[in-house]
C-alpha cells in the first residue's frame, strides 16, 4: 500500500488501476560505452504515469508503447567499482477478465544497445518481461495474482 510497491488494490483486480515502481541498472565490463540507448516496452493495460527519475543522460519519454532512455557514454565497471546508470519509474495496470488469477507483465521487454569504444562493436542486450510476481518482495506474497 506504500509508495514503492504501488498504490492501488493489492491483489490486482479487474478494472482496478494498481500502481508499480520499476526500477532498472545498468552493469558494464570492462570498457566504456557509447550511444547508450535503453527502451522497455510496456504491454496493453499498462501505462507509464510520467512519474520517473534517471541517474545520468536524458529523462525517460514515451515513443508508441515504449519508454525510451538515452543515456549515453557510461564508464566501465558501472555497478562493480561506482554507482551503475538507474532509472525508476511509475506504471499503472488495469487488469481485465482474461487476466484473472495470472501475474501480468509490467514490462514486456528491456533492450539495451550501445557501443563499446575499445572494439568499435555495436552492443545489445535484451531482458525478458517482468510481472506482478516481484520475487523477493515478501511484503506483497499472496498478493500477486489478479483477482475479479
Amino acid at each position: 500500500d506504500g509508495d514503492q510497491i504501488g498504490r492501488g488494490p493489492l491483489p490486482p483486480r479487474v478494472g482496478k488501476a494498481t500502481r508499480y515502481w520499476i526500477f532498472a541498472s545498468l552493469e558494464t565490463g570492462a570498457t566504456q560505452t557509447t550511444e547508450g540507448f535503453v527502451s522497455f516496452q510496456l504491454p496493453n493495460n499498462v501505462t507509464w504515469t510520467e512519474r520517473a527519475a534517471v541517474t545520468v543522460g536524458q529523462d525517460l519519454v514515451l515513443e508508441g508503447d515504449r519508454l525510451v532512455w538515452r543515456l549515453g557514454a557510461t564508464d566501465p565497471h558501472a555497478g562493480i567499482l561506482h554507482e551503475a546508470p538507474s532509472a525508476s519509474f511509475e506504471v499503472t495496470l488495469t487488469p481485465t477478465s482474461v487476466q484473472v488469477g495470472t501475474a501480468p507483465l509490467l514490462l514486456a521487454e528491456a533492450a539495451y544497445s550501445g557501443k563499446d569504444t575499445w572494439t568499435n562493436e555495436a552492443l545489445t542486450s535484451n531482458q525478458g518481461g517482468l510481472t506482478t510476481l516481484l520475487p523477493g518482495d515478501s511484503a506483497v506474497a499472496g498478493r500477486t495474482n489478479v483477482k475479479p
